[in-house]
């Protein structure tokens, strides 16, 4: 946005750095998927489920 105001772009070599269609959330998203499985395979209740003895 900053360069956009001022009308200017990024150098090339910047530019080449920059992954706009790679989720950066991607590896926590498959870690947590992994760890609901692995609760449900042991039969345990999903965590908003339990109550606080």
């Amino acid at each position: 946005m900053d360069l956009s105001m001022k009308h200017q772009y990024l150098p090339d070599d910047v530019q080449a750095l920059q992954t706009p269609f790679r989720c950066y959330l991607s590896d926590m998203l498959a870690l947590v998927k992994k760890q609901r499985a692995e609760r449900e395979a042991l039969g345990a209740l999903a965590l908003y489920q339990r109550t606080i003895p």
